[in-house]
């Protein structure tokens, strides 16, 4: 009687322990698994955080150089922006002194280099004192836009007279 006891007892827990690992180590290893994707969840969650602070670091920094940019942007703006320089143009000869008689802008394309901006080139005629024309190239200098002086030529307008013709050759740039 005790060995027959002793039978059914062993195979009650016989029983239960194999109903327990049938049952119970597949969701123990179930629970493993989601721990190993909790970790890769998480260091993914860390990189993603760590991403969108560098993103706004970096549009704070943006925001702080903005006037910046808009100046940089200025010296070579995106697009040809010919009524732009013609309007500069005319207001530096008018500042300085000079008269300004023809203005010719045709645009060179770049295409054989490989540079990261076309040419506008501008030939104008003023008409002027040599005094009025250094201060012309000194406030074309000073243009927030940049403007290559190419070549020149004065010639006397008059005999007598000290007003001279100047024959002006000028690239300015913009973006591709």
């Amino acid at each position: 009687m005790i060995s027959q006891r002793s039978y059914i007892t062993a195979a009650l827990i016989s029983f239960a322990l194999f109903l327990s690992l049938g049952l119970l180590l597949p969701k123990y290893q179930n629970i493993f698994a989601m721990r190993a994707a909790l970790g890769e969840h998480e260091k993914i969650l860390n990189e993603r955080s760590e991403i969108i602070q560098n993103i706004n670091l970096l549009s704070a920094e943006y925001e702080n150089r903005s006037a910046d940019i808009a100046k940089l942007a200025s010296l070579i703006p995106e697009t040809k922006e010919t009524a732009e320089l013609v309007s500069a143009l005319e207001n530096i000869a008018t500042r300085s002194g000079l008269q300004l008689n023809n203005l010719k802008l045709t645009e060179e394309k770049s295409d054989k280099t490989k540079s990261a901006y076309n040419t506008l080139a501008a030939d104008m005629t003023l008409n002027g004192s040599y005094l009025s024309f250094l201060i012309f190239l000194d406030n074309l200098e000073k243009n927030i836009r940049i403007i290559d002086v190419a070549s020149f030529e004065i010639t006397p307008k008059a005999a007598l007279t000290n007003i001279l013709t100047i024959n002006l050759k000028a690239n300015a740039y913009f973006l591709k």
